[in-house]
């Protein structure tokens, strides 16, 4: 995984947030069936997605909205007064 995926970020905090991203590459893999192909297009989506947080102050809040209230997948909600900041 290339540092260029979470720019701005402790080195600490990359690794970590690498190691993550690799596991959700392994599970979509062995769930999904994703080749290298499928996986790099995802890592290149999650990416652009990533890179966006600077633009948007309300980012994780279409984040929330895409995934809570459209998918209904049953995560906690940020504190948007505190994440990223």
């Amino acid at each position: 995984m290339k540092a260029r995926i979470i720019p701005n970020t402790e080195r600490k905090t990359l690794e970590e947030k690498r190691r993550w991203l690799k596991l959700t590459c392994a599970a979509i893999h062995l769930c999904y069936g994703f080749g290298a192909q499928r996986i790099e297009k995802f890592i290149d989506e999650f990416t652009e997605i990533s890179s966006q947080r600077s633009d948007d102050p309300i980012f994780w809040s279409h984040i929330d909205k895409l995934l809570i209230d459209q998918l209904k997948i049953q995560f906690d909600r940020e504190n948007y007064e505190e994440v990223d900041r």
